[in-house]
């Protein structure tokens, strides 16, 4: 199974179900890929999920902007969020195997260049070290290709206010009064 699951996650009674069908999948032999938005980082829901279902082998990877729900099975069979307006419930299901080998392989192009999602159960923070959230990573790296406010907010799906709200979160744990200064001080902590 290819899964795109855009969006902010689901609260945690959902997720607990939704993680006992999955692992039925997985011990069955199903495999499984998931390519979800980079804010589910920081949702601890997600990464409790991402933790249990990865010990059963699923995958999961994120990038910065999902534009449809998908899933693609034994990539012959697919189906895929309409969208027709924003909040449309409707879907698409594709049974023409061909068709569904062409979203399997755009999956697959935007699964290369994703980022793993990965639960190391050794992480601790020390109280000195600061951990940027995958959405300051993804503001951060953006800034230092030169993208606007604008553009930031756009591929990100938030509004420009709170995007520079997180511009002005970065410049001060990095202690920084310019984009360029921020980008130099990223780069020598090993965050760019």
């Amino acid at each position: 199974m290819l899964i795109v699951q855009p969006g902010r996650g689901s609260t945690v009674e959902v997720q607990e179900e939704s993680d006992l069908k999955d692992a039925e999948l997985l011990e069955a032999g199903i495999s499984r890929r998931t390519l979800m938005h980079d804010r589910r980082r920081d949702h601890v829901p997600t990464r409790r999920s991402v933790e249990r279902l990865g010990e059963l082998g699923a995958e999961f990877r994120t990038v910065p902007s999902l534009p449809v729900r998908l899933l693609v099975f034994d990539r012959n069979k697919a189906i895929v969020s309409r969208h027709r307006e924003k909040n449309d419930p409707a879907a698409l299901v594709i049974r023409d195997p061909d068709v569904a080998m062409v979203f399997a392989r755009l999956f697959d192009t935007v699964w290369d260049y994703a980022t793993p999602f990965e639960i190391c159960p050794d992480e601790a923070e020390s109280a000195d070290a600061v951990k940027l959230s995958a959405t300051q990573q993804a503001i951060l790296e953006g800034l230092s290709i030169g993208m606007t406010d604008e553009a930031l907010a756009r591929r990100l799906q938030m509004s420009v206010r709170t995007c520079r709200r997180h511009i002005s979160q970065l410049f001060e744990i990095l202690g920084a009064d310019s984009r360029f200064q921020a980008g130099v001080l990223a780069a020598r902590r090993g965050w760019l």
